[in-house]
Parts: C-alpha cells; structure tokens; sequence
C-alpha cells in the first residue's frame, strides 16, 4: 500500500533551514503539490530538477545563476507563486549587493 501512495504524492525541496532548533545540520522545507491544479502540478513536475538546483543556487548566494534557473520555471508556464517568490528575491538581494560598494 505505502508504494500505491507514493506514486500519487508529488514534492519538491523549497528551503533548506539551517538554524532549526535543535538541529546541528541544515534541514530541508519541502512543498507536498500532489493536490495542486492538473495544470500547476504538471509544471511543478516538469521544472522540479531546475527548481530544486536553483533553490540549492539560492543558498550558497548565488543568486544571478539561481535567478536564471528560476527565470526557465517562470518560462515553462506561470502561476507557480514560489518560483516568482525566489526570483523577485534573487534580483532584490543581487541588487542590494551591486549597492554595498557604491561610495565606498
């Protein structure tokens, strides 16, 4: 039965948690989509491996080539929240950079 289940959930990583209480090593938030539209699910399916390499991009601050992973997800179809989310963060934190060494 466990492997019946399995194959009708559908999940991507979203965030990893690196300070999580109690917690020596960084912990993965994940996102359970199985119940999502027909049309958003099967664009979540078909972006996951970019989605999930650009949020891993995200974290070690590399944001131009995390915002061009997130950029093709936004390409493949729209109304996927997360990825506009992680992409409008991508260019406020790269810009924030571009600013830190104006009038230094």
């Amino acid at each position: 039965m466990r492997k019946e289940l399995s194959k009708n959930i559908y999940f991507r990583i979203l965030s990893l948690l690196c300070n999580a209480k109690g917690k020596a090593k960084a912990v993965g938030l994940f996102e359970v989509f199985s119940a999502d539209p027909p049309e958003l699910r099967d664009m979540k399916i078909a972006t996951k491996e970019q989605f999930e390499r650009a949020v891993l991009l995200f974290h070690q601050e590399l944001f131009p080539q995390a915002a061009d992973l997130f950029q093709e997800c936004v390409r493949f179809g729209e109304g996927d929240r997360v990825v506009c989310s992680y992409l409008e963060r991508c260019h406020h934190l790269e810009e924030g950079r571009g600013q830190k060494g104006v009038g230094e």
